[in-house]
């Protein structure tokens, strides 16, 4: 896990990442689109840490915050 200095703090880049994702879609994503979304923001910052996320296909294709 990379640690970065983002708006001047300390934050661990995948959760900043992550939370990036889900603000720019108000949480209206599936697991694959988050990964996607979130490693964007990663290459987009220049982080070196690149996530993985493995599951079934359905799982994957499913969203996070179900209604």
């Amino acid at each position: 896990s990379a640690d970065a200095f983002i708006n001047g703090r300390f934050n661990g880049a995948l959760t900043f990442a992550l939370v990036e994702a889900i603000r720019a879609t108000r949480g209206n994503l599936t697991y694959r689109e988050l990964h996607q979304r979130a490693s964007a923001v990663l290459k987009k910052r220049k982080f070196t840490q690149v996530p993985q996320l493995e599951s079934r296909k359905a799982l994957l294709d499913g969203p996070v915050f179900p209604v």
